[in-house]
């Protein structure tokens, strides 16, 4: 079953790459806003955790996994 990805990994994917949080807000299609929230401490007011397809294009686009590799994994856990 799929984990809340923690604002730590968010922070580590965008960093590891060199993004911006405009360019992570255009990649998912959202508000750099939006961004911020899925960055911020989980005890903060504006915590919002990433959306599981927000992930998934983040980790397309920067080639941190492919298509492939993202259905098989999830065809192997059971969500597909």
């Amino acid at each position: 079953m799929f984990e809340k990805v923690t604002p730590e990994e968010v922070k580590t994917l965008i960093k590891r790459h060199g993004l911006t949080g405009s360019q992570v807000a255009n990649i998912c299609g959202v508000n750099p806003r939006t961004v911020r929230s899925w960055q911020a401490p989980k005890e903060s007011n504006s915590y919002r955790p990433i959306p599981l397809s927000a992930w998934k294009l983040l980790l397309i686009a920067t080639r941190e996994k492919t298509p492939k590799e993202i259905f098989e994994e999830d065809y192997k856990e059971g969500n597909i």
